[in-house]
């Protein structure tokens, strides 16, 4: 008996043109680093950090000795301390001169000094009083802050360093604008697009993540004529600004 025909099954075929994947080579970088330093000068009592550290926003990174400004907050609470009590009296005086300056008892001119004590005694208290928040200030600014969260890539300071105001101490880069700068021909710069999300490999670490293109230079090489595309990836822990990256991109 014959066998019976075999069933086949039939698909459209088409023809489209596959991208081509190009590697480049890049480097990783920050783009915001702080270059960290001290609003006041003072000998520095402790270093919280090394180079290599993650750090969060608002945690201190070196305090400096506070121990004379101490001092001057403790001589100051108290004058402001004393001037409340003279104002308290010259108040009591005035309260006094002014009854009896109403009945015509004292001079115009010992009313006038006493009206004079008074308001002297209550602008020395203000003096005191600025000069305080001045040096509280200053103890609060001894404790140098991570301005945001990063990682430490240069320490410029040690225990028992003097500082100087504007001293650059540390070097921290955010963690949260970490790029990749690729350099590629600008006969490929046709291919892509802002946004574009592309394949990238740390090298160091054979570990890959995607990327998205968000800018690209506006001055290319002089000499090779590359355009250097802005590439952002997240966040990652122990890497160096400069590590080698590849990225792929269709082109």
């Amino acid at each position: 008996q014959a066998q019976p025909p075999a069933r086949v099954v039939i698909s459209k075929i088409t023809r489209e043109m596959a991208a081509q994947n190009h590697s480049f080579i890049g480097t990783l970088y920050y783009e915001r680093i702080s270059h960290v330093s001290s609003e006041v000068a003072g000998l520095v009592k402790k270093i919280m950090v090394r180079a290599g550290d993650r750090v969060d926003k608002g945690g201190p990174l070196v305090s400096l000795d506070t121990e004379v400004l101490d001092k001057e907050i403790l001589f100051h609470k108290n004058q402001i301390e004393l001037a409340g009590l003279d104002i308290d009296h010259k108040q009591i005086n005035f309260n006094r001169m002014a009854t009896l300056f109403k009945k015509s008892s004292i001079s115009e001119q010992a009313y006038d000094d006493a009206n004079f004590f008074l308001r002297e005694a209550l602008l020395k208290r203000f003096s005191a009083q600025t000069t305080l928040e001045k040096l509280l200030i200053q103890k609060r600014k001894s404790v140098i802050n991570a301005p945001f969260d990063g990682i430490v890539l240069e320490k410029n300071v040690d225990s028992g360093d003097w500082v100087h105001q504007g001293k650059p101490l540390f070097d921290i880069g955010s963690v949260n604008d970490l790029f990749v700068r690729v350099p590629m021909a600008e006969t490929l710069l046709k291919f892509v697009s802002m946004g574009q999300r592309v394949q990238v490999f740390i090298n160091a670490y054979d570990r890959e993540m995607t990327g998205t293109i968000e800018n690209l230079s506006p001055t290319a090489d002089a000499k090779t004529k590359n355009i250097f595309l802005k590439i952002r990836i997240p966040m990652l822990t122990k890497v160096a600004q400069n590590m080698s990256v590849t990225v792929n991109i269709p082109a």
